[in-house]
């Protein structure tokens, strides 16, 4: 069974066989560990108010740029925040590639919460089962970052975990919402349901083998 990968072409050994845990999306996500703690404890904080997610990165901004006198949204108490401020501070900058580990915090917690049986995005290898569903995620993701990848066939045949869900629903979560009101796409997304122009990604726990690099 085959799938298709974007990958950087330093790390293309077509026949190399590819073990998931030692290449999984977690390791770069819970790196550096301070600011995946943070993101950890700022969903936390998000699913016991109202704020958005927009105020809350607005509030780990300003407590990282004055942490004497920083602003405090009205729906997230002092308590909340003086829980968040030695997090904060202990982490890294907050820049935009802490996005990424902020919204995959909020697709885990959901995860554990109540999809436990589903396999988690940080421990996992993604990829696409065609082609043109592989076209549609560089086109509209990654078009002016390929310089230094490549496309080539994975074989699955021997992965346990193979987990195929919608990633056009998790793009439909913004900065405007809130735990509740995105937790129910979030669920979508693990029951696997389909948008309207699914992009289908696979999530593969196990072993895979790298094969040729193909044209897209």
């Amino acid at each position: 069974m085959k799938a298709y990968k974007i990958m950087r072409k330093k790390y293309h050994e077509p026949g190399a066989t590819i073990l998931t845990k030692n290449v999984q999306y977690g390791n770069r996500i819970r790196s550096p560990r301070e600011s995946f703690a943070l993101a950890e404890a700022a969903i936390n904080v998000c699913s016991h108010t109202n704020a958005t997610f927009g105020q809350m990165i607005d509030l780990l901004l300003d407590i990282q740029m004055t942490p004497s006198s920083f602003g405090l949204p009205s729906n997230v108490t002092r308590h909340h925040a003086e829980k968040l401020k030695p997090l904060a501070l202990a982490a890294q900058p907050i820049q935009a590639a802490f996005g990424s580990t902020f919204w995959e915090s909020l697709y885990e917690r959901v995860r554990r919460d109540e999809k436990p049986s589903c396999p988690s995005r940080m421990d996992s290898y993604f990829a696409c089962r065609d082609l043109e569903t592989l076209r549609r995620y560089r086109d509209k993701h990654w078009p002016d970052k390929m310089g230094d990848k490549l496309v080539c066939e994975v074989s699955i045949s021997d992965c346990p975990v193979v987990f195929e869900a919608d990633m056009v629903i998790l793009d439909e979560i913004d900065g405007a919402m809130n735990f509740s009101s995105a937790a129910p796409i979030v669920r979508s997304y693990w029951d696997q349901k389909f948008s309207k122009q699914p992009i289908l990604e696979i999530l593969l726990q196990g072993s895979v083998l790298l094969d040729s690099e193909v044209e897209i």
